[in-house]
C-alpha cells in the first residue's frame, strides 16, 4: 500500500513541478540494491496506476543493440545534416527522431502498411498491442530455434551430439506520455554448441554474453537471460534533453563492430544512467554493479556469494563540427571487497565529474581505471571514418587503438566496413585479478582479451525483405603458455609479467573467421527472420601447425534484437 501512496504523490509532484530530482530519490531508494526483481514490480505497479494518463508525444524506448537494426537507420544518423549524438549506445528513441527515421526507411525501402490484420501481425506489429489515449503497451515473444553441424569436427562427440540452441521469451515494452518508458525481457535456453563453443563455455561457465550456465542433459548448458529499464525524460527540447534510465543490460561506446572503452560483449549489468544533451554536448554517467564468478571465502550462508566490484563509465561527447565527433572517455573498476571483507563505501564513487578520479587516483590504484578518446569524421554523406585510443596506463604500453571506416548507399542497399583493432599486452588487466575490466568472466571491450591486432571485414546487402551479410576477421595474438604470462589473458595479475621461463615464448596464434549469412526477415518490429549461414573458424599456431578448425552450417528462426559475439 505504502508503495502505491509513493507513485501516486511521484506522478501529482512530477507532473505539476516538472522536476526530476523527486523522481530519482524515488527510485534510487526503491531499487537499492538494483534488483531486478525490484524493479520489474515497480514497472508492473507503474502500469497499473497511471495505464489512464496523458498524451504519447516521443518514445523513450531503446534503439535494441543489434548490429543489423542499426545498420538500417545509419545511413540517416550518419549523414553531415544529422547533428545527433550516436556513440553512445543503446540510443533513445526520442533523441535520434527514431519515428522519422522509421518513415523515412519504409519510404526508402517501398515498404507498405498492411491494411489486413493478420498481415500487419506478421509483418510490422507486435503479436499484443495495448494503445489507449497516452498509454501504450506491447507483448512479443522472443524466439531462437537454431540446428547446427560441424563438418570439420571428427569428435565422437560430433558423431553422437545434435548441436542445436533453443530459446523461448518475451518482450514487454510500454510509454506513458512523453516521459515514461519501460522495458523488460526473458529469454530461457538450452543449448549443444559445437566444440570450439562447447570448450569456452566449460571453461568460463558462462555462455558468451548470455549468463552464467547449469549443465543441461549430457554435454548441454542451460541459461537464462533477464533485462530491463525504466525510463524517466524529464526535459526534451531541440536543445535540450535529459534522460535517467535505471535497468538491468548493456552498454556501447563507438561507432565500431568492437569497442575498445565498452561493448556489450559480456553479461548484462544493474546500472543507473544519466544522459544529458545540451546543443553540441553530449554527457553520460553511468554507475554500475558488475561481478566475477568468483565466490567468496566467507560467507554465513550455504552457497557462497560472488565477488562483485562497482563501475563508473563517464563519457563527454561533442560536435564541434557537423562532421566531427569528439569524445573524451573514463572508465573505473571499484574495488567493494578482496578476498578478506567488504571494503568501506568510497565517497569519491559517486563523483559525476569526468576524470576527476582518475586523476586523483591514477590508472594503477587498487581501482582499475581506462581513459580514453573516441573520434568520428563524416567524410562524405556516404563514408565516415571512426577511431578510438585507450590508456591503461600512462607510463607503460598497456594501450589500444581502433581504426575503421563505414560506407552506405554505395550502390543501394548494400553496406561496408572496415576495421582494425590493436591491444598491447595486459591492456585491462590488473594487479588484483578481481579488478580488471571484466564482468561475468567475460571482457567488457573486446572478445579475445589483449597481446593482439585483429583486421575485419563486414558486408550487408539487402532487398526489401531478403538479406545476405558476410563478415571475415583475422587475428594475430600472442596467447600465454604454461612458460609464463604475456598479457594475453586479462583475469591475470599484471604483476606475473615476468615469466617463470627466461626460454619462454608466447603461443602466436593465428585465428581466421569467415562467416555468410542469408535470409528473410518476417517481422520487422521484432527483426523476426528466417536465415541460413556457413560458418569456417580456423586456429593454427606458427608455424601453421593446427589447433581447432570448424566448418559449422545452421538454419535459424530467431528474433533478433541483441548481438551475441561467437566470432573469437
Amino acid at each position: 500500500m505504502q508503495m502505491y501512496k509513493w507513485l501516486i504523490s511521484f506522478i501529482k509532484f512530477s507532473d505539476k513541478l516538472g522536476q526530476a530530482y523527486y523522481f530519482h530519490e524515488l527510485l534510487i531508494a526503491y531499487c537499492r540494491p538494483f534488483s531486478v526483481f525490484r524493479i520489474s514490480s515497480f514497472l508492473f505497479f507503474l502500469f497499473l496506476i497511471v495505464i489512464n494518463s496523458l498524451k504519447i508525444k516521443a518514445q523513450q524506448l531503446e534503439l535494441p543493440l543489434n548490429n543489423q537494426i542499426n545498420e538500417k537507420f545509419e545511413k540517416y544518423l550518419q549523414h553531415p545534416d544529422n547533428n545527433v549524438q550516436t556513440s553512445f549506445k543503446p540510443l533513445i528513441y526520442s533523441f535520434v527522431k527514431y519515428d522519422s527515421l522509421k518513415i523515412a526507411e519504409n519510404d526508402y525501402q517501398k515498404h507498405f502498411i498492411r491494411k489486413t490484420f493478420l498481415g500487419r501481425k506478421l509483418k510490422q506489429e507486435s503479436l499484443i498491442e495495448v494503445k489507449k489515449d497516452d498509454f501504450y503497451l506491447s507483448i512479443d515473444p522472443l524466439i531462437n530455434f537454431s540446428l547446427m553441424n560441424d563438418l570439420a569436427d571428427s569428435s565422437l562427440r560430433a558423431d553422437t551430439t545434435n548441436f542445436y540452441i533453443n530459446t523461448r521469451g518475451i518482450l514487454v515494452q510500454g510509454t506513458i506520455n512523453q516521459k515514461f518508458s519501460f522495458e523488460s525481457s526473458f529469454y530461457e535456453n538450452q543449448a549443444f554448441f559445437p566444440d570450439y563453443l562447447h570448450r569456452y563455455v566449460k571453461q568460463y561457465r558462462i555462455a558468451p554474453g548470455q549468463g552464467r550456465v547449469k549443465d543441461f542433459k549430457r554435454g548441454g548448458f542451460d541459461y537464462a537471460m533477464a533485462s530491463g529499464y525504466f525510463s524517466y525524460t524529464p526535459f526534451n527540447t531541440d536543445n535540450f534533453k535529459w534522460n535517467i534510465r535505471a535497468g538491468h543490460g548493456k552498454n556501447f561506446v563507438g561507432e565500431g563492430y568492437r569497442s575498445l572503452l565498452l561493448s556489450d560483449n559480456a553479461f548484462n549489468y544493474p546500472y543507473v544512467k544519466s544522459t544529458l544533451e545540451y546543443g553540441k554536448f553530449q554527457y553520460v554517467n553511468t554507475y554500475a554493479v558488475l561481478q566475477s564468478l568468483e565466490r567468496t571465502r566467507v560467507s554465513t550462508i550455504t552457497e557462497n556469494l560472488f565477488y562483485r566490484k562497482k563501475a563508473t563509465f563517464h563519457y563527454l561527447g561533442f560536435n564541434p563540427h557537423k562532421r566531427i565527433h569528439i569524445g573524451l572517455f573514463e572508465g573505473i573498476m571499484w574495488q567493494m571487497q578482496d578476498t578478506n571483507s567488504v571494503k568501506p563505501f568510497e565517497p569519491t564513487f559517486a563523483m559525476p565529474i569526468i576524470f576527476a578520479n582518475s586523476l586523483r587516483y591514477g590508472l594503477n590504484d587498487e581501482h582499475n581505471a581506462i581513459v580514453g578518446l573516441n573520434l568520428k569524421f563524416k567524410a562524405h554523406k556516404k563514408i565516415t571514418l571512426y577511431s578510438q585510443l585507450v590508456s591503461d596506463d600512462f607510463e607503460s604500453s598497456r594501450f589500444a587503438y581502433q581504426a575503421g571506416i563505414k560506407v552506405f548507399e554505395l550502390p543501394k542497399n548494400l553496406f561496408i566496413q572496415l576495421e582494425y583493432n590493436n591491444i598491447k599486452p595486459f591492456t585491462y588487466s590488473h594487479a588484483i585479478p578481481l579488478q580488471s575490466y571484466t564482468h561475468y568472466n567475460q571482457s567488457l571491450t573486446h572478445p579475445l582479451g589483449a597481446n593482439f591486432n585483429e583486421l575485419l571485414l563486414r558486408t550487408s546487402y539487402s532487398f526489401k525483405d531478403l538479406f545476405i551479410q558476410y563478415r571475415y576477421s583475422l587475428a594475430h595474438i600472442d596467447k600465454d603458455n604454461q612458460g609464463g604470462n604475456f598479457g594475453n589473458d586479462i583475469f591475470k595479475s599484471n604483476y606475473t609479467s615476468v615469466q617463470n621461463d627466461l626460454f619462454a615464448r608466447p603461443i602466436t596464434t593465428i585465428l581466421t573467421i569467415q562467416e555468410i549469412r542469408a535470409g528473410y526477415i518476417i517481422n520487422r518490429k521484432t527483426n523476426m527472420q528466417l536465415a541460413g549461414s556457413l560458418f569456417l573458424r580456423t586456429e593454427n599456431a606458427i608455424p601453421l601447425a593446427p589447433i581447432h578448425n570448424s566448418f559449422i552450417y545452421s538454419i535459424s528462426l530467431s528474433t533478433n534484437l541483441a548481438n551475441f559475439y561467437y566470432d573469437f
